[in-house]
């Protein structure tokens, strides 16, 4: 590209604003400011000729004189029967039209005014010179004016008088004729940039209209496009500004349909609609009403159907309570005649008669345990199971368990060892902490082979107890890993049918733990054996005695990646 064709380029670019719309816009008030300010400058124009030829009539030739005010009126004559025919406001097919006119008519107007310094000037006379400058200056100033946002026309108008006087001043042979010449060219480049300016002004102006009404155009259309009632109203909130369609469907195009400033209202065929209103910082007022209804409906469905399965949970565990009572008095009977049982036929040397009696024993105390878990489940679910609290050892809880539980660890053929500081001052319900130890200790050993070990340790980190109870037994799948949290439900099906139980264990232990305030996380691999981790506030924090349905355990697939006491959050 050649640099002329830049150098053009560049003038266009600067020159013309870019965006087709701001195009349209602009050639519209071009044609506008040409329609109704050119007829104006022709005026002004006509004066300036009149006042000269008035001057020097007598002085030149009549005839010389007649023609050169009938040129300079003749541009306005045309634009005034165009004017009349084309009416005042052209259409805007006509702008284009009138655009390629404007700039024809300016440079017949600026030739027509070259020739004043030719005809009017008189080096001998300074009045003569002053009057015919100012006419000049006047007229060209008054054309920047009027042709604002016409830079190319007001170019055309404006350049040939100054530099036809800028040459007559310099080529008069006065003293002072350089320095006056040098003079109406910075005039006339003052001019020149002035009028440039206002046509860049004309520039940014339509273009901030245009994306004004762009803004607002889209602003409309989306607020015609949403489901929501929206309306703005002047600040005395009587006279609306706007409504979209589903306003005016709904309130008929009337602000008075919704009392402002309620958040729910139920009216209108029992619709529920959320109203909002609010105050823009020009005092209008904006009220966007929201069809609520299907939430409502959802909300209601949502909550009929919470209440029934709290209904159905309540009933259940009424049941499962009262089925638990009712269960736990014969079988304590069973369980004491079994014993005494036993104790006859050990006298007697009955062996046989006494390895019956223990086995019936053993069940009912299985069953009684079975019930016990099934009755403190129900109470916790229900609300209505409570902490005891009191000032404990948690080392001397876990002890007993491991005293309890002595006889079958060593009937497994299992090493139980404890590692825990002494004493482990804790604050809690020690029937709890003891059966969260029973179903855990107890779970190790059913799940731990001949030769395995069971651990038990106790560390304090910061506030809280952190207890690990660790077993080197068979571990639990990791996709079973958040099914043993559940309620009646536990891990492979294989390793259940050949070790028994019933699922509750474990979400007892979650519970119970909850209720504490405190976590409970289990990590386990399949084969790699299981760890339970506990975290335990020293003292009772301030969470409700009272059962709450919490989310305090959480799972690892890894044993071997125990979280420190930093990456534990709270879940219950």
């Amino acid at each position: 590209m050649s640099d002329h064709s830049r150098i053009i380029g560049v003038a266009r670019a600067v020159l013309r604003p870019a965006d087709a719309l701001t195009r349209a816009e602009l050639r519209r008030q071009q044609a506008v400011i040409g329609r109704r300010m050119g007829p104006l400058t022709l005026g002004v124009s006509i004066l300036g000729a009149s006042i000269l030829v008035v001057e020097h009539w007598g002085e030149v030739l009549q005839n010389l004189l007649a023609c050169w005010l009938a040129l300079i009126s003749l541009p306005l004559i045309v634009l005034i029967f165009v004017w009349w025919r084309e009416g005042f406001d052209a259409p805007a097919h006509l702008h284009r039209r009138i655009l390629r006119r404007v700039p024809v008519t300016a440079a017949v107007e600026g030739i027509a005014w070259a020739a004043a310094p030719f005809l009017f000037f008189d080096p001998s006379s300074l009045n003569e010179q002053l009057l015919l400058s100012l006419v000049i200056f006047a007229l060209t100033a008054a054309a920047s004016g009027m042709l604002r946002g016409l830079f190319g026309s007001a170019l055309l108008f404006m350049t040939p008088p100054l530099v036809s006087l800028a040459i007559r001043f310099a080529t008069s042979g006065i003293a002072y004729g350089p320095a006056i010449a040098l003079s109406v060219v910075i005039f006339g480049a003052l001019i020149v940039i002035s009028s440039y300016l206002g046509h860049r002004q004309l520039i940014t102006t339509t273009a901030a209209q245009v994306a004004a009404r762009e803004a607002l155009s889209t602003l409309e259309e989306a607020l015609e496009s949403t489901n929501d009632a929206f309306g703005v109203f002047d600040s005395h909130d009587v006279h609306p500004i706007f409504l979209n369609q589903p306003y005016r469907a709904l309130f008929g195009g009337e602000p008075d349909g919704l009392a402002p400033g309620e958040e729910l209202v139920q009216q209108l065929g029992g619709r529920w609609l959320r109203s909002s209103v609010r105050r823009t910082h020009g005092g209008r007022l904006v009220h966007v009403h929201t069809d609520i209804t299907t939430l409502k409906q959802t909300e209601d469905a949502l909550r009929e159907a919470r209440d029934a399965a709290e209904a159905a949970s309540r009933a259940k565990s009424r049941f499962l309570a009262t089925m638990s009572h009712e269960l736990r008095t014969p079988l304590n009977a069973i369980i004491g005649f079994a014993e005494l049982i036993g104790l006859a036929a050990r006298k007697e040397e009955r062996e046989k008669d006494a390895e019956y009696a223990t086995t019936i024993a053993k069940a009912g105390r299985h069953l009684l345990s079975l019930i016990n878990d099934i009755l403190d489940l129900s109470k916790i679910e229900a609300g209505s199971y409570e902490l005891v609290k009191e000032d404990l050892d948690l080392a001397g809880i876990v002890r007993e368990v491991g005293e309890m539980l002595e006889s079958e660890i060593v009937s497994a053929g299992l090493r139980f060892e404890l590692d825990l500081p002494d004493p482990c001052p804790l604050r809690g319900d020690e029937r709890a902490l003891r059966q969260i130890f029973i179903n855990l200790i107890g779970n190790a050993i059913k799940f731990t082979p001949s030769g395995g070990r069971i651990r038990v340790t106790a560390r304090r980190v910061g506030e809280h107890w952190r207890v690990l109870v660790m077993d080197d037994g068979e571990g639990i799948a990791s996709e079973d890993l958040e099914r043993v949290l559940e309620p009646f439900v536990q891990g492979e099906d294989a390793i259940n049918r050949r070790h028994g139980g019933t699922g509750l264990g474990l979400p007892l232990v979650r519970r119970l733990i909850a209720m504490h305030g405190g976590e409970f996380q289990l990590h386990s691999e399949r084969g790699q054996g299981t760890t339970a981790e506990i975290l335990l506030p020293l003292v009772h924090g301030n969470a409700e005695t009272k059962s709450e349905e919490g989310n305090a355990a959480t799972v690892s697939r890894s044993s071997d990646a125990l979280p420190d006491a930093g990456q534990w959050r709270r879940l219950a």
